[in-house]
């Protein structure tokens, strides 16, 4: 695993709510941007930040600092290539023709792939993207791996993720809402952006069960970008875990999502309600009716989501589903003996172990043996630990 890159864009300044265009250095934050800065600082409380790098400009510099204060980081690394696109002569313009030309332009960079494009004299294309891309490797060089925050504006971070992850058309007419962190991957070979959060943070969303913080819903093909991105960045973790290659192209992609039309199998994914981002999948397998009633369990997590209870959550949830909703009396999951965080994971949702498979599945090379939980909706009243 690479560099995970949080990125956000500044909270609310005076400059976006005045409508004035340009890179405009010294427009400060308003005091509904400092809440959303600290409303971020808590979103990214739990997810193991190292350090913070800014642009220059003072909204985003506030943005970064109150978070750095609120995680009690070292000081924040400023850096001008992150700074928003300047607009020459038409710098602070608030004229809905300068606006409506920053736009044509954005789209002609973003979704047409016109780089020579610019609004007046200002920045084209491609001087944007090429301080935004070098900002961001020179960030990747200086953290190999873990996790690290960058406050940004709305136009360059979006040019410049562009370049890295071809993100076009799909994110076109979703501009970056404030002080809303989103994952962007680095593997030592190429950028993945998984998700855009003007995208994820659809509240018309209808999940199938929320808790406090993640909700599960079937997998859909619109899922297919963030899907992929995601085993993606951890192949490796799933070659080890998961039978069969990781879904890592569209025919595979497309034919996980076929399996899912219609019984005997259910596709799930596991999501964050605050951002509605994909943390885990789960699927239910094998499903028998008459006299038995039951299904098999399957599910992962991803190198960049483990690791703070969502899927225990998640899985919850999803037992509670196939109980009260598909009608199942018992699921089953089977684990390799050697997968210790899957094995607690399993036991943290109520599983109680039945048996031992040897050579039950053949995985990354090998036939593996397995352990046999169970979980019925008698074991599951007792509580999620069986109690």
């Amino acid at each position: 695993m690479g560099i995970r890159v949080l990125c956000l864009r500044h909270g609310e300044s005076e400059n976006v709510v005045a409508g004035a265009a340009g890179a405009l250095p010294l427009a400060e934050l308003t005091s509904k941007g400092r809440e959303q800065a600290a409303e971020a600082a808590e979103l990214l409380r739990e997810e193991g930040i190292t350090r913070i790098y800014a642009s220059t400009a003072l909204r985003a510099r506030q943005t970064a600092e109150i978070i750095s204060d609120a995680l009690g980081l070292a000081e924040v690394v400023f850096l001008q290539g992150l700074v928003e696109l300047g607009v020459g002569r038409l710098e602070g313009a608030t004229d809905p023709a300068t606006r409506a030309r920053t736009a044509e332009v954005l789209r002609a960079w973003i979704v047409d792939g016109r780089l020579d494009e610019a609004v007046a004299d200002g920045e084209d294309g491609h001087a944007v993207t090429a301080r935004v891309v070098a900002a961001l490797a020179s960030i990747a060089a200086t953290h190999p791996k873990g996790t690290v925050a960058v406050v940004g504006h709305v136009g360059s971070l979006t040019a410049g993720l562009n370049a890295l992850c071809g993100l076009g058309e799909r994110v076109w007419g979703a501009p970056l809402p404030h002080a809303v962190p989103f994952a962007v991957e680095w593997d030592g070979r190429s950028w993945w952006c998984a998700s855009w959060p003007s995208l994820t943070q659809d509240r018309s969303v209808t999940y199938l069960a929320e808790g406090t913080r993640v909700g599960i819903r079937h997998i859909s093909c619109q899922d297919r970008a963030e899907f992929l991105a995601l085993n993606r960045e951890s192949a490796d973790l799933l070659t080890r875990w998961m039978p069969g290659d990781p879904i890592t192209t569209d025919e595979a992609f497309e034919g996980y999502v076929a399996r899912f039309d219609g019984p005997p199998n259910e596709g799930f994914v596991i999501c964050r309600l605050d951002t509605g981002a994909i943390v885990g999948r789960a699927n239910i397998n094998n499903i028998v009716r008459g006299s038995r009633q039951d299904g098999t369990l399957g599910y992962c997590t991803y190198s960049s989501t483990t690791g703070r209870g969502y899927m225990t959550e998640g899985l919850r949830l999803l037992v509670r589903y196939a109980f009260d909703e598909l009608g199942l009396h018992r699921i089953e999951a089977n684990i390799q003996p050697a997968n210790a965080p899957s094995l607690s994971l399993i036991k943290r949702v109520g599983f109680q172990r039945e048996g031992y498979s040897p050579n039950f599945q053949f995985i990354d090379g090998a036939w593996r043996d397995h352990e046999r939980w169970a979980i019925t909706v008698e074991e599951a009243g007792k509580g999620p630990d069986g109690a």
